[in-house]
C-alpha cells in the first residue's frame, strides 16, 4: 500500500461542487440554526420540489456467474492439490459507493470532516484551534496499525470519481481551505443537520426528512349547529383531520378509532385494525403443556353492561362529556373495544392525517378533568409526496393521506415562576392549523384557524424497570451468490439519547457502542450460527430516554490479511468517531437541540435513530464501500424506550404487528415470535426474528432478538 506521502494529491477544484465565485467558509443551516429572518410566515408554502429519482448503477454481471474468475482461482492455489479455498466475488467499490449515494437522504459531511482533521495531521498542519489540538493528540497517540488503517479510508475516498464523491458526499470540506470549517461548533451544527435529517429520512420511510406543508385538500363536514332551532350545516373547506396516533413517534405502531372513516365518508371495512389495537382483557391459566408454568387467555375487552334502567348502552371509553362511541369497534355481537393510546413525559408523538397545511400547526393536549393548564405545543410537517391531489376528477381528502406532524409531550412546563412536572391522566388532543391559504368555508372573513378531530391518549409515569435486550440466535436461510461460503460479519452501533431534564446536563447521544453482533466463517444455506450472546442494552431508561441500535451486515472476504484490514479499520475509525464526537460535542451548543426538540422539528427518537444511522451506517457504509473486500447483507435500526419495552415485556399487551422495510437492494422483514411467561406471570420474554435480505447477493439472514425485565 502507497504511504501518504507518496499518493498524488488530487486537485481541489475538481469536483463539480467548487464555485470559485462563491465565499468560502462556514454555510448557512437554517433548520437546526435558524436567523432572526428565517422564522416561518404566516403563508402558504408549495410542497418543495422532490429531487429526480437517483439512478442506481446496474451490476455489469450477477455473481454467480463469475465462475471463470473463481476456476482461475482455483488453479492459482492448487500446487499438488493442495490448499483449496475459494474465495467469493466481491462488487467494485464503485458501485457499492454509487449505490449508498442513491440511499441516502442527504449528502454526509461526517466523513469529509473527519479525512479533512486526518489530511491536516498528516500534512503536519498547524492546529486552527484548541479541538483541532486535541484531535491531533489522539491521532499522534494511535498505533502505526490503527493509523494505517485510516489511511486506507482516506485513500480510497481520494479515488472515488468526482461524480460519485459529490453525490455521496459535503464536498464543500474537500474544497475550501478555510479554517473556520474546523471550528468545532459549526461542526455540530453541520452534525446535527444531517442527524435530523437521517433520523426524519430513516423513521419515517421517506426519500429525504425534508420539511414542509401538506397539499389543500378541501371536503365537505357536516356539523350541528346549536340555536333556537337545532340544525346540520355542511361545509367545505381543507378541514385537518388526525387519522392514526403514534407514540414515540417511531412508526411502528400506528391507533385509529372509528371516526377514520368521517374524510371521504367510507366504509369501516375498508380499514385493516392490528390486533394491538383492540384492548385486552386477560386471565392467568396453567400452561397445558407445562403445568409449572402460566399462560394467558386473553380477548377483546368490552364494554361494560348497561346499568339497570338506564336510556343507554354503556360504551367503552367516556370522559365525561356527551355519548362517545369513537373507540367502540362494531362486532357481531355487539361491540368491542379499541385502544386509548398511552404516552409518558419525555416521549415523541407523531400524528397521520390530512391537511396539515402550515408550518406553524401546534398541537393542543387538554387535560380530561382538568387540573392541569392546556399545553399548545409546536410541531413540524412531513407532507405526503405519494398521494396525488386529484383523482378521477375529485379531491383525494380521505385517511388515505399521510401528512405527518410530529411534536414532544413535555416533561414540565413553566407555571408562574416554577416549572411543574407534565401530571399523568387522559388527554384530549386535536391540531390547530393557521388558515395559510386564507380559505373562507362560507361567504365573509376567512376563520384564522381550522381546527382538527380529536383524539384521546392517555399520559402515565415512565416505568422505573431494568431492561435487557441481546440477540442469541443467527440462521443462514440462503447464503450469498457465488461458489464457497459465506464469513457473515454484523455489528451493531448503539446511540443512547438522554435529555437534560434527565440529569444528564448534555442533551446527549451518549455513550456510542460499537458491538459485533456476529464474526464468523464458513456459513453456508441451511446452517444454524452459534456465537456467544452480547448484551446490546442492559439498563434503566428515564424519562424522555431513547437507544437507538443501526445494525450492518458484511459478508467479508475470507482472506485472512483483508479480514484483519476491515477489524483494524472498524477498530480505528470506532476509536477516532467517539474521541472525535465528544470533543465537539463538549463545546456545543446544547441549547440547540433542546430548541428543535420544542419546535418539533425532531424527537428524541429521530434523533437516535439520526446518530445511530449516521455513525453505524452512512458512515461505516461509506467507508467500506470505498474499498473493503465486503458486500453489505443486512441493514437494521431498532429503536425503543421504556414505555415499548415494558409492553413488550408485559404479558397481557399484544404483539405487535410484523413489518418490512427496505433501503435500496436491503430489505428487512420483523416477525414477533411470542412472549414467554416469566414464573409469577408479572413478566414475560419477548422475542421476535429479523429477516436480513439483499436482492444484489441473493441472500437471506436471519438473527432472533430478545427483551425481558431483570
Amino acid at each position: 500500500m502507497a504511504t501518504y506521502k507518496d499518493r498524488t494529491r488530487r486537485d481541489p477544484n475538481d469536483t463539480p461542487d467548487h464555485n470559485p465565485d462563491n465565499q468560502c467558509g462556514p454555510w448557512d443551516l437554517p433548520e437546526v440554526d435558524p436567523k432572526p429572518g428565517d422564522v416561518p410566515c404566516d403563508c402558504h408554502q408549495p410542497p418543495p420540489s422532490q429531487p429526480p429519482p437517483c439512478q442506481k448503477p446496474p451490476r455489469s454481471k450477477g455473481k454467480d456467474h463469475d465462475c471463470c474468475q473463481q476456476i482461475l482461482e482455483i488453479l492459482r492455489r492448487m500446487p499438488g492439490g493442495r490448499d483449496i479455498r475459494v474465495r467469493k466475488p466481491k462488487q467494485s467499490p464503485k458501485v457499492k459507493s454509487a449505490n449508498l449515494c442513491c440511499k441516502l437522504p442527504i449528502k454526509d459531511a461526517i466523513v469529509p470532516i473527519l479525512l479533512l482533521f486526518l489530511r491536516r495531521f498528516l500534512d503536519h498542519a498547524s492546529p486552527a484551534n484548541d479541538f483541532e489540538r486535541g484531535v491531533q493528540a489522539f491521532l499522534a497517540g494511535l498505533p502505526t496499525t490503527k493509523l494505517d488503517a485510516l489511511k486506507i479510508g482516506l485513500d480510497a475516498y481520494e479515488k472515488l470519481p468526482p461524480s460519485i464523491r459529490a453525490c455521496a458526499f459535503e464536498t464543500r470540506f474537500d474544497t475550501c481551505d478555510n479554517e473556520s470549517l474546523l471550528d468545532p461548533k459549526f461542526i455540530f451544527k453541520v452534525w446535527l443537520n444531517e442527524v435530523v435529517h437521517l433520523g426524519r429520512a430513516t423513521v419515517f420511510n421517506t426519500k429525504s426528512g425534508e420539511l414542509g406543508v401538506g397539499q389543500v385538500r378541501p371536503w365537505d363536514q357536516t356539523f350541528s349547529v346549536l340555536t333556537d332551532h337545532p340544525h346540520s350545516e355542511t361545509l367545505t373547506a381543507p378541514w385537518p383531520w388526525i387519522c392514526q396516533v403514534n407514540p414515540g413517534a417511531d412508526n411502528r405502531d400506528w391507533f385509529k378509532n372509528t371516526e377514520v372513516t368521517r374524510p371521504g365518508n367510507l366504509a369501516l371495512g375498508i380499514f385493516r385494525f392490528e390486533n394491538y389495537e383492540f384492548s385486552k382483557e386477560c386471565n392467568q391459566i396453567p400452561d397445558p403443556g407445562d403445568p409449572g408454568k402460566i399462560k394467558f387467555d386473553c380477548h377483546n375487552r368490552r364494554p361494560a353492561p348497561a346499568t339497570p334502567g338506564s336510556l343507554f348502552a354503556n360504551t367503552c371509553e367516556s370522559i365525561g362529556v356527551g355519548y362517545q362511541t369513537r373507540y367502540d369497534f362494531p362486532d357481531p355481537s355487539g361491540s368491542v373495544c379499541l385502544v386509548v393510546p398511552k404516552t409518558f413525559p419525555g416521549q415523541g408523538i407523531a400524528l397521520r392525517g390530512l391537511n396539515f397545511i402550515s408550518p406553524n400547526s401546534k398541537a393542543r393536549l387538554r387535560r380530561v378533568g382538568g387540573g392541569f393548564p392546556d399545553m399548545v405545543l409546536s410541531c413540524s410537517v412531513q407532507p405526503d409526496t405519494e398521494t396525488p391531489l386529484m383523482r378521477d376528477g375529485k379531491v383525494v381528502a380521505t385517511c388515505e393521506v399521510r401528512d405527518i406532524i410530529t411534536f414532544t409531550i413535555p416533561e414540565k412546563i413553566k407555571i408562574g415562576v416554577n416549572d411543574v412536572p407534565v401530571l399523568p391522566g387522559r388527554y384530549i388532543l386535536d391540531v390547530i392549523v393557521p388558515n395559510d391559504t386564507n380559505y373562507a368555508p362560507v361567504p365573509g372573513p376567512a376563520p384564522a384557524d381550522f381546527t382538527s378531530n380529536d383524539v384521546w391518549i392517555d399520559i402515565q409515569p415512565s416505568p422505573n424497570q431494568v431492561f435487557r435486550l441481546w440477540t442469541d440466535e443467527a440462521f443462514c436461510i440462503e447464503e450469498t451468490d457465488g461458489l464457497g461460503s459465506d464469513e457473515p460479519w454484523f455489528q451493531a452501533y448503539s446511540v443512547r439519547f438522554a435529555p437534560a431534564a434527565a440529569g444528564t446536563g448534555l442533551v446527549a447521544m451518549l455513550p456510542q457502542q460499537q458491538i459485533t453482533i456476529m464474526d464468523t466463517d464458513d456459513v453456508d444455506s441451511g446452517e444454524s450460527i452459534t456465537f456467544a450472546a452480547p448484551d446490546l442494552f442492559h439498563d434503566k431508561l428515564g424519562i424522555g430516554e431513547v437507544v437507538a441500535l443501526a445494525v450492518y451486515g458484511l459478508e467479508v472476504d475470507d482472506d485472512d490479511a483483508a479480514k484483519q484490514q476491515i477489524k483494524d479499520f472498524g477498530d480505528a475509525y470506532g476509536l477516532y468517531w467517539k474521541n472525535f464526537f465528544t470533543q465537539f460535542a463538549a463545546t456545543s451548543d446544547v441549547g440547540l437541540v433542546t430548541a428543535l426538540i420544542g419546535k418539533g422539528v425532531a424527537t428524541g427518537v429521530s434523533l437516535a435513530i439520526g446518530a445511530a444511522v449516521l455513525a453505524g451506517i452512512a458512515i461505516i457504509g461509506l467507508f467500506y464501500a470505498a474499498w473493503a473486500p465486503a458486500d453489505p447483507i443486512g441493514y437494521d435500526v431498532i429503536i425503543f424506550d421504556a414505555l415499548s419495552l415494558f409492553d413488550l415485556t408485559n404479558p397481557a399487551t399484544p404483539l405487535p404487528a410484523s413489518f418490512s422495510k427496505s433501503f435500496d437492494e436491503l430489505s428487512l422483514d420483523v416477525n414477533p415470535q411470542g412472549k414467554l411467561v416469566q414464573p409469577g406471570g408479572t413478566q414475560a420474554r419477548y422475542s421476535e426474528e429479523h429477516l436480513y435480505r439483499s436482492s444484489d447477493e441473493d441472500s437471506t439472514y436471519k438473527l432472533v432478538y430478545r427483551v425481558e425485565r431483570t
